[in-house]
C-alpha cells in the first residue's frame, strides 16, 4: 500500500506542472498570434498633437490729445439802438478787428444776454461793404437799402455805422457811397451834407444814451403889411 501511494504522488507532479503552464525548457519559444490575448500584439502608436501657440494681440490704446488753440480777441464798442438813442455795448471780436468784421457784428444784432430793448437798424441780409482808404472808411450801401427802412431809422442807421466803425484804430472820417456812387449821410441833427462828404463820430454825439437832448426851436416869421401913406394936409380918420 505504501508503495502504491508513492507512485500516485509522483505521477501527479507532472500533471500539476502541465496544468500551471510552466515551461519545461529555458529556450525562447515564439507564441503564435492565436495565443496572444488582451490585444498585446497591437502596435502602440504615439500621437503628438501640436497645439498652435495662442497669439494675444496687444491692444494699443490711443489717447487723443486735445489741442486748444487760443484765438486772440479784443473788446470793441458796438452801438445798438435803444429807443431813439444809441447805447454802446462792449463785445469781444477776433483781433485784429477789421472794419468788415465790426460791420458784420452790427448786422448780427445785440446778443440776447445783454438785456432787452436793444436792436439794430442794419439789415442782416444787406450787402454792405466797408474798406479803409488812407485812414478813411468808405462804406458802400446797396441801392435798395432805404426802400423798406422807416424814415425814423435812417438817421440811427448812419449813426450806428459811424459810431462803431469810426472809432476803430486807424480810422477817422467815414464816407458813404450808394451802389458805388457818392451819397450823403444823415447827421445826428438830421442835416445832410454834399454827396461823398465825410462825417465823424462827433456828428452823432447827441444821439448817445445819456447825452443832453438838444431842443430845436422853430421861428415863425409873420409878414408885416406896409404902412399906409397919408397925403399932406389930410388928417387920419377924417
Amino acid at each position: 500500500m505504501r508503495g502504491s501511494k508513492r507512485i500516485l504522488a509522483l505521477t501527479a507532479l507532472p500533471l500539476i506542472a502541465i496544468a500551471c503552464g510552466l515551461p519545461q525548457s529555458s529556450e525562447f519559444e515564439q507564441i503564435s498570434g492565436d495565443e496572444v490575448q488582451f490585444g498585446l500584439d497591437q502596435t502602440t502608436t504615439t500621437s503628438t498633437s501640436t497645439i498652435p501657440p495662442t497669439t494675444i494681440d496687444a491692444t494699443s490704446t490711443t489717447i487723443a490729445q486735445t489741442t486748444t488753440t487760443e484765438i486772440p480777441t479784443e473788446f470793441v464798442e458796438l452801438y445798438f439802438v435803444a429807443g431813439s438813442q444809441l447805447n454802446p455795448v462792449s463785445l469781444p471780436l477776433t483781433s485784429p478787428v477789421v472794419p468788415q468784421r465790426a460791420l458784420s457784428a452790427l448786422q448780427e444784432g445785440p446778443p440776447s444776454d445783454i438785456g432787452l430793448g436793444l436792436r439794430t437798424t442794419v439789415p442782416a441780409d444787406a450787402d454792405i461793404t466797408v474798406v479803409r482808404e488812407r485812414g478813411t472808411a468808405v462804406i458802400d450801401l446797396p441801392a435798395d437799402i432805404f426802400d423798406t427802412m422807416p424814415l425814423r431809422d435812417q438817421r440811427l442807421f448812419f449813426a450806428q455805422l459811424v459810431l462803431t466803425i469810426g472809432q476803430l484804430g486807424g480810422i477817422g472820417p467815414v464816407q458813404f457811397t450808394l451802389a458805388g456812387e457818392p451819397t450823403s449821410a444823415i447827421r445826428g441833427d438830421g442835416s445832410t451834407g454834399d454827396p461823398g462828404e465825410a462825417v465823424t463820430v462827433d456828428d452823432y454825439q447827441d444821439l448817445l444814451v445819456g447825452a443832453p437832448q438838444t431842443t430845436t426851436s422853430t421861428t415863425t416869421t409873420v409878414p408885416v403889411p406896409p404902412a399906409t401913406e397919408v397925403a399932406p394936409g389930410t388928417s387920419v380918420g377924417g
